[in-house]
């Protein structure tokens, strides 16, 4: 494994790319920037802990991380980008903070081991495939989600989703759904686009 020393204060893009024997990495609060793809294809990583200071997980930061079982996200961090732990099959140990504003397009996807995530009231949109190809059984998503794309595509464990008063457009949502048996959708929803449903209920 790799000792960060506190003097680092950037890790850059690609820096620890496809490393397959690395099993855990702690990095230390003294790094402000974590560089997109910086993990990307570490298969053999488990642990991660991310400093502090960071405000980014930037594009496909540990994409493919096959063997990452959980990670702490701290509450410095407002924003996950795209395809940030994609693949990581794994990965079941996730719980979002409250400072957390955008999560972009299949951050999760395909993290199959996730069956439960919450969803913070600082965000206002659900992105494509965000959490697609997950084992959600069940899903509460709260009134500051205004507009839900295809954020669920393909869980074929989700059984029930609730909406709560504020969301306005369902937007190809649950497509692929199979397993999907009851919608509680309020009255402040104007817009269920094409596909939400298709392929489910």
């Amino acid at each position: 494994n790799i000792d960060i020393p506190d003097s680092v204060t950037n890790i850059g893009e690609r820096a620890f790319r496809y490393c397959s024997n690395l099993t855990s990495i702690d990095i230390p609060n003294s790094v402000t920037n974590l560089g997109e793809e910086a993990f990307d294809g570490c298969i053999n990583l488990a642990n991660a802990k991310i400093s502090n200071n960071i405000t980014s997980i930037g594009y496909a930061t540990f994409l493919n991380c096959s063997s990452l079982t959980s990670i702490d996200i701290p509450d410095s961090v407002t924003n996950i980008g795209i395809d940030a732990f994609k693949n990581c099959e794994n990965l079941s140990g996730i719980k979002l903070p409250s400072s957390i504003k955008n999560i972009e397009e299949s951050a999760f996807e395909s993290c199959v081991a996730i069956k439960q995530i919450n969803i913070p009231a600082s965000m206002t949109v659900l992105t494509r495939r965000v959490f697609s190809g997950t084992s959600i059984i069940s899903i509460d998503i709260p009134g500051n989600i205004v507009k839900c794309h295809q954020a669920f595509e393909d869980c074929k464990s989700l059984q029930s989703v609730s909406f709560s008063e504020g969301t306005r457009t369902i937007w190809g949502t649950f497509s692929g759904c199979s397993s999907l048996t009851t919608v509680l959708i309020p009255s402040s929803v104007n817009q269920i686009s094409r596909s939400t449903f298709k392929d489910c209920i």
